[in-house]
């Protein structure tokens, strides 16, 4: 503490008490003073050679501080003084010239702040005062040794003389033979004095006082004084079973360092302590303090796993091919790992990519494919969970190479996806898949200090990490990921099979909005998945699947691409879509809102060309199905619309001189231009005009485009 010094002078009316009445000595300004002993001196404000007041502070003298503004107290021969500051500050400065004093010079005069408490009256709270000696539990003095604490939980000296009481003369050993005692004896009332003496050592939130009671020779002592809680008489916990019956210390792998190993048990014990045994008591600070001690446990921990030589190589040698492993003790090498993950979770971004990275140097990806050719169920579920964890943090920690991605991970989790019997597996492994793929989460990726993809001002560039990675996906994994959409489902009633196929519509319908369009629609469009999309509309399969096909296909037309409508076109990929439109005509249901919701997608985008295209495809094909529902006989309404406003424009081109327009047997016989494939598509609204299209395609030997020719394509047609 800094040494005591002399206040600045403080405007006061100077008080006494006499007959029981407070009698105004004049106004002057007051001053904390050491010299000669340290005291209390006002000098009047009109003749400052005139003193109002010189009170000494020494003995037992007890001060009070009333409201904001007010000190009064009793001096050694009984009389009775008040300071009236004119200003708080003037107040507070003094007060803490009185605290100063109490804590260096006159150990035994005291500060308290009377505070107004409502209907309760006035009660009094001590700021500074002598600090009393502990003392031994007895079976007689637990409820003065519990008021004892409470006085000195504001006190830091005494907080220093309790632990210093606590840790070397032997306190908690007293409390717990106590405590002992009075058990056998059956003693209710000393046993809930002995749980509320540890809930206030609890609450003055001292780490120091925390660590004697998860001593080995403490901890059931103190879990055991913890069941007695006079809250709740007739209720009483078994925490100390649990202790004996529950927990043990199992190694996986033996740790030679005797520190760590009593770091671990420590840990839990504290975690025991914060989330069972104090769960309902602990306040913020007890909590904090806590939580604290828990972190640089682990903390330690963690560093000691990551830079042993010894351990993690050890570990990770359970899962080599040749070694001759205890399948029972790889499954508690993968729970051990898992909770290294989730604690490693708890940190900042560069020591959790640290202890990643060094489990997946040492041969993290063994374990993961010993989990799941595991027929445990559990191994399977903590090793997604592990590389979900890992992956959410930097997609990158796998691999190899920045630039690649790591095809033993994610052909791992395409395997759990397409094959694993789970269905909540299937899940995260959808999730995991996702997270890998999301070039946003490239994007953030911590990368190597010595990356050479830099730009030149040597920082990375991170759109050559992301097309590099996504390159390595499309040659490697996707196609395997995508194959069952090339395959027709075999049982469609399973719910498993439901699952796989709803999340291979969701990451088809991700990777073709989030990647490079160039990448994705390459790959999409090659094998023919749009396709496989369409295929799953079929009225054999489950409503949940058909919805997801239904999901992917209208976010792919939202994308407004050529290429993709042009497929969808000329592959007739609605077509069973359309069928599940007329299933559900003027039904009201999900299902026919969501196939609605994609005629009017085509409806209000109708003057783009890839809508109009889309929409006149529709109308030439499928117009008995658009006319079952409103906003389908909406769209028939805007293609005649626009035929109508075609055949103006044409008609205002012609010239007077022009030939006369071939009549419908010339036309069939014509080249298919694309001046007659613009008159063909006016046209399509009348079903014979349909027939005749049909005959023409047919003849053409060749699909029938709605996107307006090019001049090559026309004239190769021709």
């Amino acid at each position: 503490m800094d040494a005591v010094r002399p206040t600045s002078p403080r405007r006061v009316k100077v008080y006494t008490l006499e007959d029981d009445k407070w009698v105004d000595r004049g106004t002057g300004y007051c001053s904390g003073m050491l010299e000669g002993g340290p005291h209390f001196l006002v000098r009047n404000e009109n003749d400052t050679s005139q003193t109002l007041l010189k009170a000494t502070i020494e003995g037992s003298t007890q001060y009070q501080r009333q409201q904001d503004t007010l000190i009064v107290w009793t001096d050694s021969q009984g009389n009775d003084y008040a300071l009236s500051f004119q200003e708080p500050d003037g107040c507070l400065s003094l007060c803490e010239f009185l605290i100063n004093i109490q804590h260096t010079i006159e150990p035994n005069i005291s500060l308290v702040a009377v505070v107004s408490n409502g209907q309760d009256g006035e009660v009094t709270e001590v700021i500074a005062g002598p600090v009393p000696e502990p003392c031994f539990p007895t079976d007689t003095n637990l409820a003065e040794l519990l008021e004892l604490l409470n006085q000195g939980a504001k006190s830091n000296k005494f907080k220093e003389t309790l632990l210093d009481f606590i840790k070397n003369d032997g306190f908690l050993t007293k409390l717990i033979e106590t405590f002992h005692r009075n058990e056998q004896n059956k003693n209710l009332i000393n046993l809930y004095y002995l749980c509320d003496i540890v809930k206030t050592l609890v609450f003055y939130g001292e780490s120091a006082i925390m660590e004697t009671f998860v001593d080995d020779d403490a901890i059931d002592g103190i879990v055991g004084i913890l069941e007695y809680d006079s809250e709740f008489p007739n209720y009483k916990t078994n925490n100390r079973q649990y202790l004996a019956e529950k927990t043990s210390f199992k190694e996986v792998i033996p740790i030679q360092s005797d520190e760590i190993k009593d770091l671990v048990k420590r840990t839990f014990r504290l975690y025991f302590l914060k989330d069972v045994v104090l769960a309902r008591l602990l306040d913020d600070a007890s909590f904090n303090c806590i939580s604290t001690m828990i972190h640089l446990n682990e903390d330690q921990i963690l560093k000691f796993i990551r830079s042993d030589p010894e351990f993690l190589p050890a570990l990770f040698k359970l899962y080599d091919d040749t070694n001759d492993l205890s399948v029972s003790k790889a499954r508690d090498g993968i729970k051990l790992i898992h909770q290294f993950t989730l604690i490693a979770k708890k940190f900042q971004p560069v020591p959790q990519s640290e202890f990643y990275k060094a489990l997946i140097d040492q041969g993290l990806v063994r374990l993961i494919q010993f989990a799941f050719k595991d027929s445990a169920t559990e191994s399977r579920i903590l090793a997604t969970e592990l590389i979900v964890t890992i992956i959410e943090h930097d997609v990158l920690l796998f691999n190899k190479n920045e630039t690649e991605i790591d095809t033993t991970l994610i052909s791992i989790l395409i395997e759990v996806l397409l094959q694993d019997p789970n269905v909540g597996l299937k899940t995260q492994a959808f999730e995991a898949i996702k997270v890998l793929l999301d070039p946003a989460n490239i994007a953030q990726s911590t990368l190597p200090f010595n990356s050479t993809l830099g730009n030149a001002d040597g920082n990375i560039d991170t759109s050559l990490v992301e097309s590099g990675y996504l390159q390595s996906f499309y040659k490697g994994a996707a196609e395997k990921l995508f194959s069952p959409l090339e395959k027709r489902i075999s049982s469609p009633s399973s719910k498993s099979t439901t699952i796989t196929y709803s999340n291979l519509c969701e990451l088809l319908n991700f990777v073709a909005r989030e990647h490079d369009r160039a990448l994705s629609k390459t790959f999409i469009l090659e094998h023919n998945l749009l396709r496989g999309i369409g295929n799953l509309h079929r009225k054999c399969y489950s409503l949940q699947l058909r919805l997801s096909a239904l999901r992917c296909i209208k976010s792919i037309i939202m994308l407004d691409d050529e290429d993709y409508v042009r497929y969808l076109i000329e592959n007739d990929v609605l077509h069973e879509f359309m069928s599940m439109l007329r299933e559900t005509a003027r039904q009201n249901n999900l299902v026919n809102s969501a196939c609605l919701s994609v005629l009017h997608l085509v409806l209000q985008n109708k003057a783009l060309m890839n809508f109009k295209a889309l929409r006149n495809y529709l109308v030439a094909k499928y117009s008995d199905t658009l006319s079952l529902d409103p906003i389908g006989l909406e769209l028939i309404a805007s293609g005649e619309d626009a035929r109508e406003q075609s055949l103006q424009a044409e008609a205002t081109e012609v010239s007077p001189t022009s030939p006369d327009i071939p009549d419908d047997v010339e036309q069939e016989n014509s080249p298919l231009t694309s001046k007659n494939a613009r008159r063909i598509e006016d046209d399509l609204a009348t079903p014979e005009k349909k027939k005749k299209l049909n005959n023409i395609i047919l003849k053409a030997g060749k699909t029938f485009r709605i996107n307006n020719y090019t001049e090559e394509e026309e004239a190769s047609e021709t």
